[in-house]
């Protein structure tokens, strides 16, 4: 949680809220091995380890929501912080919380995040053309579990083009490594990409000036 805060007092880099729960889970996995991260998930769902944290889907109003049911927002509560503690802080993605099983074995609660509206990311489906969108934060999640990238941004062009900025070790091996995990992704969601490797480094968002980790540019 700590790590949490420290990002969060950096005024250039702007935390969206799919990212501030990334970290937030994060800093929670460091304190629990236990914990089933998403690319550990042979469903790719964010388990929720209720034993730690509490999430409350809810309406605009703040009013509960069902489960399996669209929320316009949620409510967080930090249970294993107690020097800086967060009681149902509110976090605008719209969520889907489920408490079925899955297909991993977990029988902890998992969510599906669709994000804020300005966040989503929309392909091409491969065979109809059909809008297909995905949240930016399993890409995230994806790029995060390749160790050999110390930094890197994801940006979606038209037409199903994904530039990758990184840097790295080994930028080609990164890259690939990179690629093959995004693509695998998109081609489960029907979508199929045309990845490539940019000359440019990650950098600040052109409109916000913030940097964000993924967004889409057109």
């Amino acid at each position: 949680m700590e790590y949490c805060l420290k990002r969060l007092a950096k005024p250039e880099e702007e935390i969206s809220a799919t990212d501030f729960y990334q970290l937030i889970f994060d800093s929670m996995d460091k304190k629990m091995e236990s914990y089933r991260k998403y690319g550990e998930c042979l469903g790719q769902h964010f388990h929720v380890n209720d034993d730690w944290i509490i999430v409350e889907p809810v309406d605009k109003d703040n009013n509960p929501i069902g489960d399996g049911e669209r929320a316009d927002k949620w409510l967080l509560t930090n249970l294993s912080n107690f020097t800086q503690p967060f009681i149902r802080y509110e976090i605008t993605d719209r969520i889907i919380l489920h408490k079925e099983g899955c297909e991993c074995g977990n029988l902890s609660p998992w969510i599906e995040i669709e994000g804020r509206t300005d966040e989503i990311l929309i392909f091409k489906h491969i065979s109809d053309q059909k809008d297909v969108k995905l949240a930016p934060l399993a890409f995230y999640a994806i790029l995060k579990e390749v160790h050999e990238i110390k930094q890197f941004q994801l940006v979606l062009h038209e037409n199903n083009k994904l530039e990758l900025r990184l840097i790295g070790d080994n930028k080609l091996l990164s890259f690939e490594k990179a690629k093959d995990k995004l693509e695998k992704y998109l081609l489960q969601n029907e979508v199929s990409p045309e990845i490539y490797l940019s000359d440019l480094e990650p950098r600040r968002h052109p409109q916000s000036g913030k940097f964000k980790h993924v967004y889409k540019e057109f």
